[in-house]
């Protein structure tokens, strides 16, 4: 599963990344990853889905993000250290402007699943 994870990463930063389909002769040599490629009238495309994270970029947002996210919330609870007070609300509310896009996201990506799922399912039937 490591290997077809690490093959399908790097023929997605190569392909997938500048949403072109796959070459014809390229099916041959990745013959463990048959499952994951999806046929469009375009061609034949790479489906990474669930390993986004594996990509440099994404790794690199997701951490950078995780950072600003701890930042805010330390420099949130430092003020209100320094004034006396304890809001945890207001600590939830800062990290929760930063978290809010990735959210969005993620809620996203399961509605376009859910409806690829459903598709797929009529299609089989």
């Amino acid at each position: 599963m490591w290997d077809r994870n690490d093959t399908l990463v790097r023929l997605g930063e190569i392909y997938h990344s500048r949403q072109e389909p796959l070459p014809t002769c390229l099916h041959h040599s990745i013959k463990e990853c048959k499952d994951d490629i999806e046929k469009r009238d375009e061609g034949d495309f790479l489906c990474i889905r669930g390993l986004e994270a594996c990509f440099e970029d994404e790794y690199f947002n997701k951490k950078e993000k995780r950072r600003d996210a701890i930042h805010s919330v330390l420099i949130e609870q430092e003020c209100q250290y320094l004034e006396g007070s304890y809001d945890e609300q207001a600590i939830a509310d800062v990290y929760s402007k930063i978290a809010a896009p990735r959210v969005f996201r993620a809620v996203w990506l399961a509605m376009e699943d859910r409806i690829k799922a459903k598709e797929y399912c009529r299609d089989v039937q």
